[in-house]
């Protein structure tokens, strides 16, 4: 058996999901999301991909009682021991483990002392050392080569990827799952054909709540830099931004390289349960200034655009993007 959390917003439960389909589709055991933690955890919009993209997948949060749902509201942060506690009782001679930020473990230690030690120290190491490995552009392997073929029960938790490395050679499968629903406003249905005759630049801005990571984009100056080499690049670009914080951005046009004198659209008009609509949005610019967020990485990955396309991401995420700065 095998169980993948879906955890985070859009972007990051995109990238769950498509890593639940490589393994569903490389394994004969059977294989699981996990909603679980959404019943309260307040997380963006909650989970999404079932109405936004009418996505159908065996969920493991089915096998639990009303009971149990009522224990896991009243301790949101035991999802994953939870899920772990029931899946040995459903095999409890099977080897089970888990995967923490691509971090391996044993549940049969996870109770003890030097199981809460280890836990501990892959936190330190989240926080402290994969940062600057990130920073030095280094790439990090989160699973060994055979992960596909790893045997027993296994419960995969917070999966956060730097490409598409762990689905690769399934982009036309993504494509046909994450299929927006059409447009049916006058604003986004304008603007989305707008942007396909022309040289459209989507720019997403991160703030809010990851202010964590992308605040050092500001100080790096990686908006100015991926600017500049857009508009060294091509002619007449058209500039779109996106931002959960719009306002600062229209008060702030030097921080993002921009200027009075450029063509821009602030895409300000789809909130709530219709945010996503930025994204599919970001999929009909030929242009992407992507930043440290799954978001605005699906809005390129997914780009209706295939050739002539320049990409600017961080440096030391979204590898395998065109530039980085």
């Amino acid at each position: 058996m095998k169980v993948v959390a879906m955890a985070g917003g859009l972007g990051s439960q995109m990238f769950k999901y498509a890593f639940y389909l490589n393994i569903k589709n490389n394994n004969h055991d059977e294989c699981y999301i996990d909603t679980a933690p959404y019943d309260k955890i307040a997380m963006w919009n909650g989970y999404e991909l079932k109405h936004i993209f009418g996505i159908e997948a065996p969920d493991f949060r089915s096998f639990y009682s009303a009971k149990q749902i009522q224990q896991l509201i009243d301790f949101p942060g035991s999802y994953r021991l939870f899920a772990m506690n029931l899946m040995h009782e459903k095999a409890p001679s099977e080897p089970l483990i888990y995967y923490d930020h691509g971090q391996r473990g044993k549940y049969s230690d996870y109770y003890s002392v030097l199981g809460k030690l280890r836990r501990k120290a892959r936190e330190v190491k989240k926080n402290c050392w994969d940062g600057r490995i990130h920073k030095e552009d280094c790439h990090i392997e989160r699973y060994p080569k055979d992960y596909l073929k790893e045997s027993g029960n296994i419960y995969y938790d917070e999966f956060n990827h730097t490409s598409d490395e762990y689905f690769r050679g399934m982009k036309e499968r993504l494509i046909q799952e994450f299929d927006f629903p059409e447009f049916m406003d006058k604003n986004n249905k304008t603007i989305s054909q707008k942007m396909l005759q022309e040289e459209s630049v989507a720019i997403h801005v991160r703030r809010g709540d990851h202010m964590y990571d992308n605040g050092d984009l500001f100080g790096s100056g990686y908006f100015n830099k991926s600017v500049r080499y857009v508009k060294s690049n091509i002619n007449n670009p058209i500039f779109y931004v996106f931002s959960d914080e719009i306002h600062w951005c229209k008060d702030n046009l030097g921080e993002l390289g921009l200027n009075e004198q450029d063509e821009i659209y602030f895409v300000d008009w789809n909130t709530q349960l219709e945010s996503y609509r930025d994204m599919q949005l970001m999929t009909y610019c030929k242009h992407n200034i992507i930043a440290i967020s799954s978001f605005s990485w699906w809005g390129y990955y997914l780009s209706k655009h295939k050739k002539d396309k320049i990409v600017c991401a961080p440096k030391g995420y979204w590898f395998e993007v065109g530039s980085h700065f």
